[in-house]
């Protein structure tokens, strides 16, 4: 019922176990957006954290494991992300002291993540540059295989798809919301995963470390690792969320 008058859309959990006065853990929990959309599913939640703190509507979160967690990142043509369709917030600009609501402060600590899966939809459409024709043939191209993009048509136009399976990982800190912080972080000790950025074959990464604030736009980040399994590399970099460029500066060996 507190999550549901949080939000717009829909929370379920299917049970409730341990000591709800410092730690417990969620069954079965889903949320999803007005229209019934998904937004994210998870098998098993289990974290600790204090009383007092969430009496200060701060959502600070340790020792977190989630299992099987499923998180689908939707941004339509032409519209908004649908978590800020799910969790609208004031945009009036607030000191510090005033941002006292629910989702001012979100912040968990030493969490686990257990074969999770990520899905982010953004829209895609072709390059401007290119003739009428020359716009019309991309789209076949594209949602006809021909182009190693993953595209599908959608109301309203297109949208392009990346994922990432079987995402297991480790992360001493995930920030999503702090007064006077200016970026989302995270903090990724390891995580090994299938990424599919584009269409299959996909790339298995053995493990990844590295920090990475993000906001609205985009995610960077400076001196990630990443290994694969016949080869390791490290460097800079900046994904853009909206247009999907990535751009990249890279050693390996």
């Amino acid at each position: 019922g507190m999550i549901n008058g949080m939000i717009h859309g829909k929370a379920t959990i299917g049970q409730l176990s341990g000591n709800l006065l410092t730690g417990m853990t969620v069954h079965d929990i889903a949320i999803t957006d007005s229209a019934g959309q998904p937004f994210i599913a998870v098998e098993s939640f289990k974290a600790n954290y204090e009383l007092a703190s969430l009496l200060r509507k701060r959502i600070w979160i340790r020792d977190a494991v989630l299992v099987r967690p499923l998180v689908l990142l939707d941004r339509p043509p032409n519209g908004n992300w649908n978590w800020q369709r799910i969790f609208p917030r004031d945009t009036t600009p607030k000191p510090a002291s005033q941002q006292t609501s629910w989702g001012d402060w979100i912040r968990f600590t030493t969490t686990k993540m257990v074969n999770g899966q990520l899905i982010v939809r953004t829209p895609w459409k072709p390059s401007e540059k290119l003739s009428a024709a020359g716009r019309d043939s991309a789209i076949r191209e594209a949602l006809g295989g021909g182009s190693r993009l993953m595209v599908q048509r959608v109301a309203g136009g297109f949208q392009k798809v990346v994922q990432f399976d079987s995402m297991t990982a480790n992360l001493p800190l995930l920030r999503l919301s702090e007064p006077g912080a200016p970026n989302r972080l995270a903090e990724i000790s390891s995580l090994s995963m299938v990424a599919f950025p584009f269409r299959p074959p996909g790339a298995r990464v053995v493990d990844l470390k590295g920090v990475f604030p993000f906001n609205n736009d985009s995610v960077w980040w400076k001196g990630a690792y990443a290994a694969l399994p016949n080869s390791k590399a490290s460097g800079d970099g900046s994904y853009q969320l909206s247009s999907g460029d990535l751009t990249l500066s890279i050693h390996s060996d």
